[in-house]
């Protein structure tokens, strides 16, 4: 079994406690490690904060469920990887949605541009499908 630090142990114990600022220490002591973590997969830093923030909001949500048989640091770190993954799926999914309404967009316009061309036919000429 691997011995958790004895700070954050002792900070861990302090926030499940009842005190709240204690976390913060947690996020100071970590967040570094997560950000790298969480630029590398994103690419790019305005997703590694989201990442980070989502991942420590995660872990203080879930703390009474940590269970001390791995250090902190490798307990948040996963949950960081988890919300750095859920954010690339999220953009991609964003992107695919994005593009989709795009040629639904392109679509319509070519439908609505031939409708009128074939207004513009002669009736005769508009009763037969070629």
């Amino acid at each position: 079994m691997i011995s958790m630090g004895h700070d954050d142990r002792a900070t861990i114990n302090a926030v499940l406690a009842g005190d709240k600022e204690a976390y913060g220490a947690l996020v100071v002591r970590h967040s570094a490690k997560l950000f790298r973590m969480a630029f590398r997969i994103t690419g790019n830093a305005a997703d590694a904060d989201d990442v980070v923030q989502d991942a420590f909001l995660r872990g203080y949500v879930k703390l009474e469920s940590f269970e001390s048989r791995s250090e902190f640091g490798t307990w948040i770190y996963r949950i960081g990887v988890r919300c750095a993954l859920d954010k690339v799926t999220a953009r991609r999914t964003d992107e695919t949605s994005r593009v989709a309404d795009e040629t639904d967009a392109e679509d319509a316009a070519v439908r609505q541009r031939v409708q009128g061309e074939v207004r513009q036919l002669p009736v005769l000429l508009r009763l037969y499908r070629l």
